[in-house]
C-alpha cells in the first residue's frame, strides 16, 4: 500500500507531504482544483512519461517520492540482474529543467521500465479513459486470466509462443539462404569434383614441363650424348688412351725431375675423370627415351593444368590446390548447415508442440472460469441498479495460436434482459460502463492481491441510489485493500475513513493547489457542498449527516498545507 507521498515543484504543487492509511481514502474538490495534478504526480512516480513542462519553478528540480509497504513481499528485479523480495520500497523520481529524468528504488538507480514493472504489482490506477478498454479484446482477456488465476500460464505460453516465432523465423531465414545458394553450391561441387579428379600435386607442373622438354627433344639429346661419348673414346682418337700414354711417359722422367711425378698424377686424374664422363654420357644416352605416347600424355596433362589455372584465375598449382581445399571446406560447411537446418526444424517442432500444449492448458483454465466470471459479474452489475442486466463472457477458438493463446474473447451485455446481448462497448451507456468497470475492479481485487487501487471518477454517468450502491461496493473493497477514490458524488465521498480536500488558491505569485484532511464537521460541510453547490442549505447539511451516518471519520491534524 501507499504509505507516504512527497511532491515538490510539480505543476501547481510547490511542496506536499501526505500520509495514507489503510482502507478507503476519499479525495474531492471542485473542478479545476487540481485533483488530476495529484494523480499525475503519482503516475509519474509509477513510471509515467516525464516532461520538462511538469516543473513549476524552472530553477529547481521536480521530485516525487513515495513509500510503499506490503504485507506480502513483492519481487524486485534490479539493474544488475539480481532479484530480491522486498516488504518496503521507497521510489523517487527526479525531473530536471532540461527534461532529464532519473529514478531510484531504495536509493538504487532504476529505469522507467523497472518502475512500470513494479507499478503493475503495487498500484492499479483506473482513469476515465480506461472504460474505453472494455471493448478491447486484450483487456477483456486479461480480466479473465486474472479471474481464472491463469496469468502465470499466460506468461509461460507467451514465452513459448515468442520462442517458437523466433525459432521459426531463424529456420525460414536459414532455409531461404540455403535455397538461394543451391546453384552456387552446385557449381562449387562441380569445380571441387573437377579439381579432385585432376589430383594436382604441388611442384608437379615444373616437373612435367621439364619432362616434356626432354621427351620433345629426345632424339637430339640422345644423339648429342652418344656423339660426346664417342669423342671421348673413339678408335681413331681416344682421350683416355692418350692421357694414359702421356701419364706413363711423364712418370719415366721422375727419376730425373722428381717434381714431374705430381704432374703425372694430375694427368692420371684427368684420365680417370674423362673415363667417368664418357661412361656417364653413354649411360644418360641410354636412359633417354624416345616415347611419343608419353610425350602426348605429358603435353595433355600440362594443357589440363594450364586450363584449370586459366579457368579459375590461379597463378600456379599451389593456388589451385588451396582453392580446392577452400571449396572442400565450404561444402563441408554447407553440409553442416543442412544439419543445422535439420536441428532448427526439430527445435521449432518441439517448441510448437510445447506451445500447443501450454495453449491447451491455458484454454482449459479459461473455460473453467468463464462461466463463473459471467455469473459473478452479472450478479454484481444487477446489484447496481440494473436488475435485468445480462452479462456474458464468450470464448471462441482461433484458427491459429496468437499472442494471447488459442481463443478470442467477447464481453456481451444487455441492460434490459434482451436474450441477444450485444458487444459491451457498443450497447452500454457511459453510466453502465462505469458500473461494469467498478464491478470488474471489485471482482479482480479478490484475485490479484493488488495492494492499492486508485479510482479517478469511476462514478461518471451515475447518480442517486446507484451512486450509493457503488459507494458501498467501493467501501467493501477498502476493507480488503487500500482504495483511493477521486469522486464528485457525495454518495461515494461519504464512505471511507479519510477524506482529503483538494483546493486551488489564487495568490499574488500565481495559482497554487492545496490539500488538507477534513475533520468530521468539515467533512459534513464538504459533502453538503457536493449536494447543493456553493450555497449550503440546512437540508443539504442534514442530508450530508445522513449520508455519513455513524461512520467515524479519522481525526487527523488538519493544518492547512499550502502546496
Amino acid at each position: 500500500m501507499l504509505k507516504h507521498l512527497s511532491i515538490e515543484n510539480y505543476l501547481l504543487i510547490g511542496s506536499l507531504e501526505l500520509d495514507f492509511p489503510k482502507g478507503l481514502i476519499i479525495i474531492t474538490g471542485e473542478t479545476g482544483a487540481g485533483k488530476s495534478v495529484l494523480l499525475g504526480a503519482l503516475q509519474l512516480l509509477l513510471g509515467g512519461k516525464a516532461e520538462s513542462g511538469m516543473i513549476k519553478e524552472r530553477d529547481k528540480n521536480c521530485i516525487v517520492e513515495g513509500l510503499f509497504q506490503f504485507e506480502m513481499p513483492i519481487e524486485v528485479k534490479w539493474q544488475d540482474g539480481s532479484t530480491t523480495q522486498e516488504s518496503e520500497l521507497i521510489i523517487r523520481r527526479v525531473l530536471s529543467a532540461s527534461g532529464r529524468s532519473r529514478a531510484f528504488v531504495n536509493d538504487e538507480p532504476a529505469t522507467q521500465q523497472m518502475l512500470l514493472e513494479l507499478s503493475g504489482k503495487m498500484v492499479d490506477v483506473h482513469t476515465q479513459h480506461q472504460q474505453l478498454l472494455l471493448g478491447n479484446e486484450a483487456f477483456q482477456m486479461s480480466i479473465l486470466d486474472n479471474f481464472a488465476g491463469s496469468v502465470q500460464l499466460l506468461e509461460e505460453y507467451r514465452a513459448l509462443h515468442n520462442s517458437y516465432k523466433n525459432a521459426l523465423q531463424r529456420l525460414k531465414e536459414a532455409e531461404s539462404k540455403a535455397r538461394n545458394s543451391i546453384s552456387e553450391n552446385e557449381y562449387k561441387s562441380f569445380v571441387l569434383e573437377r579439381l579432385i579428379e585432376a589430383n594436382l600435386q604441388e611442384g608437379e607442373l615444373a616437373a612435367i614441363e621439364q619432362e616434356q622438354k626432354e621427351l620433345a627433344n629426345a632424339e637430339e639429346i640422345k644423339s648429342a650424348l652418344y656423339r660426346a661419348a664417342a669423342l671421348m673414346e673413339s678408335e681413331e682418337f681416344s682421350i683416355n688412351r692418350n692421357l694414359r700414354e702421356a701419364a706413363a711417359g711423364i712418370s719415366k722422367l721422375t727419376g730425373y725431375i722428381p717434381a714431374l711425378g705430381q704432374l703425372a698424377e694430375r694427368i692420371e686424374s684427368c684420365r680417370i675423370e674423362c673415363k667417368d664422363i664418357a661412361e656417364e654420357l653413354e649411360s644418360n644416352a641410354e636412359r633417354v627415351e624416345i616415347n611419343p605416347q608419353r610425350l602426348e600424355a605429358v603435353e595433355e596433362r600440362i594443357g589440363q593444368i594450364y586450363d584449370l589455372l586459366h579457368k579459375y584465375d590461379c597463378s600456379g598449382e599451389a593456388q589451385l590446390i588451396a582453392y580446392r581445399e577452400e571449396l572442400r571446406s565450404q561444402l563441408a560447411e554447407r553440409e553442416a548447415g543442412e544439419e543445422e537446418i535439420a536441428r532448427m526444424r526439430l527445435e521449432a517442432e518441439e517448441l510448437s508442440k510445447a506451445e500447443r500444449q501450454k495453449a491447451k492448458e491455458l484454454g482449459e483454465a479459461r473455460q473453467k472460469a468463464i462461466m463463473r466470471l459471467s455469473e459473478e459479474l452479472q450478479a454484481m452489475v444487477r446489484s447496481l441498479g440494473m436488475p435485468k442486466a445480462l452479462f456474458q463472457a464468450k470464448l471462441s477458438a482461433l484458427a491459429e495460436l496468437g499472442e494471447n493463446g488459442g481463443e478470442s474473447i467477447a464481453f456481451l451485455f444487455s441492460a434490459n434482459g434482451s436474450p441477444a446481448p450485444g458487444a459491451l462497448a457498443k450497447v452500454a451507456s457511459g453510466g453502465e460502463l462505469s458500473r461494469i468497470m467498478l464491478c470488474l475492479k471489485a471482482l479482480l481485487a479478490q484475485y490479484t492481491g493488488m495492494p492499492t487501487l486508485i479510482f479517478d471518477e469511476i462514478d461518471t454517468g451515475v447518480s442517486g441510489s446507484v451512486a450509493e450502491k457503488m459507494g458501498r461496493m467501493i467501501d467493501r473493497m477498502g476493507q480488503m485493500m487500500q482504495v483511493i477514490a477521486i469522486t464528485h458524488l457525495p454518495q461515494i465521498a461519504s464512505k471511507g475513513a479519510m477524506h482529503l480536500l483538494v483546493y486551488k488558491e489564487n495568490l499574488p505569485d500565481g495559482a497554487k493547489t492545496g490539500i488538507r484532511t477534513l475533520k468530521s464537521e468539515e467533512r459534513v460541510l464538504e459533502i453538503a457542498r457536493m449536494l447543493s453547490g456553493e450555497e449550503l442549505t440546512p437540508a443539504a447539511i442534514e442530508n450530508a449527516k445522513e449520508l455519513l451516518g455513524t461512520k467515524q471519520t479519522k481525526e487527523i491534524d488538519d493544518n492547512k498545507q499550502t502546496i
